[in-house]
């Protein structure tokens, strides 16, 4: 199901989110207290067109849904799903700077995952850190002054998390 998802909005010229909205997301959830982010967040969510703000809710009921039935304890049987598998796998097909493919935002949200858990990467892996602050910054970082930071999947943890109720109230 979620490549059937993927591929139709990998087809889409721009995300449902709109490329130009990436920053916008971002600075969002840098908000430094929980009411700041679910205002600024709710903001960007409302300047939307109609049609987006609706597919974008109800996706966001989806993966509700499927995080309700994921276990919670090694006895209860239900889905392995995680907060962060939904937003990894997800966030990339409705929020990514323009130019960019599901891949490239899906791969710069793995990265800072694993940069933010303090992980090391194996030598000789072939998984791609993009990051924006260095020499090594890859082509893919940049395009139309637009650069991937890998931060769709906190965004989408945002929409689909606690404050979810108060961005989509109509």
């Amino acid at each position: 199901f979620i490549d059937l998802l993927k591929c139709f909005f990998s087809e889409l010229k721009s995300p449902l989110c709109g490329a130009h909205n990436y920053v916008r997301f971002a600075d969002a959830i840098r908000q430094e207290n929980q009411l700041a982010r679910i205002s600024a967040t709710r903001s960007v969510v409302m300047s939307l067109p109609t049609a987006n703000q609706t597919i974008l809710a109800y996706m966001v009921r989806f993966c509700k849904r499927l995080l309700d039935h994921a276990s919670k304890s090694d006895k209860c049987v239900g889905n392995l799903l995680t907060m962060d598998i939904v937003s990894r796998a997800f966030a990339p097909m409705f929020l990514r700077p323009f130019g960019h493919a599901i891949h490239d935002e899906a791969t710069a949200n793995l990265a800072r995952a694993t940069t933010a858990n303090g992980s090391k990467k194996r030598p000789g892996s072939k998984r791609a850190t993009l990051r924006n602050d260095g020499p090594e910054s890859s082509d893919l970082a940049k395009s139309d002054g637009a650069q991937l930071t890998g931060e769709s999947a906190n965004v989408f943890q945002m929409l689909i998390g606690s404050g979810s109720r108060e961005i989509f109230q109509s």
